[in-house]
């Protein structure tokens, strides 16, 4: 017996040469925004880059009130820069030509030039500090800290009561790692052994440079310091490490000394950053192209998996309220910003919805 199956209707769509090209070109020509990053004391001040202008610049944003201001304007673009501590002053670094060798700069939250001109006319963060390439900054409420590199080596500046001290140089790479939330303590990245491939890990005392302690995986493993804890005094940094092939995570507390591995237990690569509170971690999981969210609960040891959409995440973070922020890509999905609600609103619910809402939605 012989049977017949009718063909299925493709939609005409996909043979129309104009449609097709439209998609793609869409695709590619979408506005780009990276995740907005919010001031450390004020979290409803922050800053992203977007190249809704044309070029891709620093744009100031409001969460409270919705308003995004585009911050900056240069005819290559500005993509460093970072909000202090308190919110209320964006900083970023103005090179010549997109060539990356320049100064830093700032100016109030929710301000933007008029023009070029303006944007040349920017207050100079550190006068009287050589310009070089960025090597690191943090600018907290009391005090900044930069990094800069060129043919002489790399030179770290202090910036704190009105004085500007330099307090490192030496010939071989280095930078600001990270700085504590109660502003005393500051952490090095340096290749003082000669590889820096694999940097180490000093810290100093912001009050009298003393040296607070060492920490050094080399030969051929490097150490990353990612950020301290939020909590003002808790003198916890959170380092990535290569101990074991892959990266992995670990938590030096810089008063004691000691150094803690995370057994986290995932495979692949995992980055992270602390909750608020800091007593566990939020770990974006990489592994065989895509991406995971998990809450790492410290003190237990234990992984609790996030429904995040499935696809690439190539950036998260925690709100005070436990909410997560994360920028999201996927094959049905360009790069978008999306926010999910804390572990703490999921309890109770036995399948917790997907994904999140719409964090912050490109200009039309």
């Amino acid at each position: 017996m012989t049977s017949t199956q009718s063909e299925a209707a493709a939609p005409q769509q996909l043979f129309d040469d104009t449609v097709a090209e439209s998609r793609w070109r869409d695709r590619f020509t979408a506005v780009r925004m990276s995740l907005p990053e919010p001031s450390r004391d004020d979290s409803n001040h922050a800053v992203y880059v977007s190249n809704a202008s044309g070029t891709f610049e620093l744009v100031t944003w409001d969460v409270a009130s919705g308003e995004s201001v585009q911050a900056t304007r240069r005819p290559d673009g500005t993509t460093t820069g970072v909000l202090s501590a308190d919110g209320r002053s964006l900083w970023w670094f103005d090179d010549k030509d997109g060539n990356e060798f320049g100064v830093w700069r700032h100016q109030p939250f929710g301000t933007g030039p008029e023009s070029e001109a303006a944007a040349e006319a920017a207050e100079e963060a550190l006068p009287g500090v050589p310009p070089g390439y960025s090597a690191g900054v943090e600018v907290g409420k009391t005090l900044a800290i930069a990094g800069f590199s060129d043919d002489d080596g790399t030179r770290i500046h202090l910036a704190k009561s009105g004085k500007i001290t330099t307090v490192y140089h030496h010939e071989t790479d280095g930078g600001v790692g990270a700085l504590s939330t109660d502003e005393t303590i500051w952490v090095l990245s340096h290749s003082e052994h000669g590889d820096s491939r694999y940097p180490s890990l000093r810290a100093y005392a912001i009050e009298n440079d003393a040296i607070l302690g060492e920490l050094d995986d080399t030969p051929g493993k490097g150490l990353t310091a990612l950020e301290f804890s939020p909590v003002a005094g808790d003198q916890r940094l959170l380092v990535g490490h290569e101990r074991h092939g892959h990266d992995g995570l670990g938590i030096w507390d810089v008063a004691s000394g000691e150094f803690t591995e995370l057994d986290i237990n995932l495979p692949g690569d995992v980055d992270a950053t602390f909750y608020a509170d800091g007593k566990a971690l939020l770990l974006v999981h990489t592994h065989r192209g895509r991406s995971e969210l998990h809450h790492f609960d410290i003190d237990a040891g234990r992984v609790t998996t996030l429904p995040s959409e499935r696809g690439m995440i190539t950036a998260a973070l925690t709100r005070p309220d436990g909410s997560v922020w994360y920028r999201h890509s996927s094959a049905a999905h360009a790069p978008r910003l999306l926010t999910m609600p804390s572990v703490g609103d999921r309890k109770g619910s036995q399948r917790p919805a997907r994904g999140g809402a719409v964090l912050l939605a490109p200009p039309d």
